[in-house]
């Protein structure tokens, strides 16, 4: 499509930039097919597959097997005229458990991202999409500090050897969803239910705290290696809208807001709580 034609809404109703990017995303995780990392590249289990077996769900272990069959999902790409799309690289792959680079991981990801390339694919890598290590979170996960610095290695890692091929970082996915769905609603990995016990609520803002803290010193490694580097996130919003005009229910509105949303917007742009 010539990059001067507007882009119309098949209703008619809306028009969008000529420079606004329509493309796909997917997630390491979503797709790899776990079995085959740990096999081949040896690298770390996820804690994604612990959750999976322990609650009798479907685990990644096979996925759509992108491992092997990576050059038939670029061909889907481009015949479907994709030039924009977003992956994840995995933490699990990407590091030893003693912080060394695990470079059969990073060579796998060399390959496909020269592919996509080559197929003028503009590349967003996200760098943690819940891919939690197990050990990891057998420590703690993101209730743990010491999970902060684990991120800001494999960014690192990531900068140093794939930067080349990367047009935008992103560097966590909806940590909403990796801290308070996590840690307190119990419905991602790993799982952790507390909502019966308020004070347990600690636990998923620690696990949300650790994750910007995280973010903040992932940003400084992409900028000191790679400092005109295009670097965001993915945060999921929902509206809040009081129920009436009744006191209380501004009052429930402007918490359930706090909950979703300012809790992580207030840290990243006003650098505070």
């Amino acid at each position: 499509m010539p990059p001067s034609m507007p882009l119309i809404s098949p209703n008619n109703d809306i028009t969008f930039p000529s420079d606004f990017k329509f493309g796909v995303a997917d997630a390491d995780l979503q797709t790899i097919g776990e079995g085959h990392t740990i096999a081949d590249e040896g690298s770390e289990p996820t804690m994604w597959c612990h959750f999976a077996e322990e609650h009798g769900l479907a685990t990644p272990g096979l996925g759509i097997d992108r491992y092997h069959r990576w050059r038939e999902d670029i061909e889907h790409l481009r015949q479907l005229g994709v030039h924009d799309y977003r992956t994840s690289v995995s933490m699990s792959r990407t590091l030893m458990r003693n912080g060394e680079v695990n470079h059969r991981g990073i060579e796998w990801y060399k390959r496909y991202f020269e592919a996509l390339k080559e197929n003028d694919i503009s590349i967003y890598a996200t760098l943690y999409h819940w891919e939690l290590p197990q050990y990891l979170n057998e420590q703690g996960g993101w209730t743990n500090r010491e999970t902060v610095f684990a991120l800001q290695r494999h960014a690192q890692v990531v900068v140093e050897h794939l930067d080349e091929f990367i047009d935008e970082y992103f560097i966590l996915n909806e940590p909403w969803c990796s801290s308070l769905l996590s840690y307190y609603e119990g419905v991602h990995a790993p799982g952790k239910q507390h909502r019966d016990d308020s004070e347990n609520l600690k636990a998923a803002l620690l696990a949300a705290h650790h994750l910007l803290l995280a973010q903040g010193l992932a940003y400084q490694a992409i900028k000191e290696r790679a400092p005109d580097a295009k670097v965001s996130a993915v945060l999921n919003f929902e509206p809040s809208y009081a129920a009436s005009s009744a006191p209380q229910d501004a009052q429930a509105a402007r918490y359930r807001d706090g909950y979703f949303n300012t809790w992580f917007l207030d840290p990243i742009f006003r650098g505070r709580y």
